[in-house]
């Protein structure tokens, strides 16, 4: 990520820095630290994860860039792929797209493949919709879907 920066004249340390925050799984941190990230009058924020990103675009106005957000559509960070429309842009994993074609694909390497596990965090907006569109997928492909949600 630094070398595409870099192209465009931003050199880490002279016009570039990077201030990481983490909540390593509290979610309930996530407010605080975004807090601390405005108060250090950041110009961008870069959101992992769909806790991260909702709580970015509920709690500022600074432009957010989310990432491993799941379908953002789907769960309302942003209006549509084309057009996201507000502060909120990134990149979309098309869970709605892509989840049925990687039980496909299973399926077609394991054709007697019954069964799959999923662990999935029921607080992540972005995982509950990845593992409503597998389980949907599985049922017409004659699967089921075992869970570890937590």
């Amino acid at each position: 990520m630094i070398r595409g920066f870099e192209k465009r004249g931003y050199v880490l340390g002279r016009n570039l820095a990077f201030k990481r925050r983490g909540a390593r799984g509290r979610f309930d941190l996530l407010p605080g630290l975004l807090d601390e990230l405005v108060a250090s009058k950041v110009d961008l924020i870069v959101a992992l994860g769909y806790p991260a990103a909702f709580t970015a675009k509920t709690r500022t106005t600074l432009p957010v860039v989310a990432s491993d957000t799941g379908d953002p559509v789907s769960t309302g960070l942003v209006e549509n792929l084309a057009r996201p429309n507000g502060h909120v842009t990134g990149v979309s994993d098309m869970t709605i797209e892509l989840s049925p074609k990687r039980l496909q694909l299973l399926k077609e390497l394991l054709p007697t493949l019954r069964r799959v596990a999923i662990i999935w965090n029921t607080a992540d907006a972005g995982t509950v919709v990845r593992y409503q569109t597998s389980d949907a997928a599985a049922q017409t492909l004659g699967m089921a879907i075992g869970t570890g949600a937590a």
